[in-house]
């Protein structure tokens, strides 16, 4: 590893080596946790548009009519809860990703290395232990601000969703009544042709 290269060095080297292997880590993480952000953030945008962005069609669900009710195929409470896996899948990403200091970390025995100039004893600095890159960034106060519209937005639209199911409710008789039974009832009502040509026009 790159830790092999300064193993001999003095311990001020060493020292230096690790203060840049941190500050790229802290580096990593911030971009990580930008990249995050900004994920969670067009997602919310879209459920949810903005003072620029109108919300648009994102997903596409079917209205079926089944065991005599008319719903949603998939609900909105299931559609909700792929967003939300979506959405902690997207911070998930993160666990693919080890800190440099843990991959970079100088193995026990080399915890201690001989300075060439005086061959004196030097320790060996150690990194700062820190929470892993997906630990730190799902315990992120601002990244559950942006998690939180995202989940709630989704579930925000079922009072309208409910509302559109119910336009539904005009054409319910269609599926309620018997039909064999009302089709025998009405041939032997013999109305006249003119009564035919209103109730189909009931339903032009």
């Amino acid at each position: 590893s790159s830790s092999e290269t300064f193993k001999n060095d003095s311990e001020e080297v060493q020292r230096e080596w690790l203060k840049k292997v941190e500050a790229i880590d802290v580096s990593v993480e911030e971009a990580l946790r930008q990249a995050v952000r900004r994920s969670l953030q067009e997602l919310s945008r879209s459920i949810n548009g903005d003072a620029k962005t109108e919300v648009q069609p994102l997903f596409s669900i079917l209205v079926v009519l089944q065991s005599s009710k008319v719903e949603f195929k998939p609900s909105i409470p299931e559609l909700a809860q792929t967003i939300t896996a979506v959405s902690r899948e997207a911070i998930a990403t993160t666990k693919a990703m080890l800190r440099l200091t843990e991959t970079l970390r100088p193995t026990k025995d080399k915890d201690k290395d001989k300075d060439k100039a005086g061959g004196a004893v030097v320790a060996v600095s150690t990194y700062t232990e820190r929470p892993s890159f997906f630990m730190s960034i799902s315990n992120d106060e601002d990244i559950h601000k942006v998690l939180v519209p995202v989940v709630s937005g989704t579930r925000d639209i079922m009072p309208r969703a409910q509302k559109y199911l119910a336009t539904w409710d005009r054409y319910k008789h269609i599926w309620d009544v018997d039909k064999d039974a009302f089709m025998r009832r009405y041939a032997k009502a013999n109305r006249a042709l003119t009564a035919f040509e209103t109730d189909i026009a009931r339903y032009k």
